[in-house]
């Protein structure tokens, strides 16, 4: 199955850590946030957590991404993280619950995470 240029950028600007063109691309094009970047089935998730790309990985969490999702090899990005040594984004997986537990807004081409609704 080819990928198309758009996808490939994607998976490009992930494994870069170039936050604002993933997050621009994906809401822009509407992008299916479980789409393929690759032959072997990787989601964004899947890239970022490899990368151990915490702000990308809470972004795509908050935005339904399932971290259970395996690829073709069967390996789920919480797995790929742990493979990489990424205790952190384990560590964040491992405690999200599927409930968006943070917000992120974009400013001027920046990220900022803003506080929890609860610890406000």
């Amino acid at each position: 199955m080819p990928f198309d240029n758009l996808v490939y950028d994607l998976f490009l600007n992930i494994i870069n850590s170039k936050n604002d063109e993933v997050i621009t691309t994906l809401e822009e094009h509407n992008l299916d946030i479980h789409t393929k970047l690759n032959k072997y089935g990787w989601t964004p998730l899947h890239a970022a957590a490899f990368k151990g790309n915490t702000t990308l990985v809470k972004y795509l969490l908050s935005k339904g991404a399932n971290k259970d999702y395996e690829n073709a090899s069967g390996m789920s990005a919480r797995m790929l993280a742990a493979e990489a040594g990424h205790s952190g984004i384990v560590e964040l997986m491992d405690q999200n619950n599927s409930q968006p537990e943070f917000q992120l807004r974009i400013d001027t081409g920046a990220i900022t995470q803003l506080e929890t609704p609860s610890s406000q």
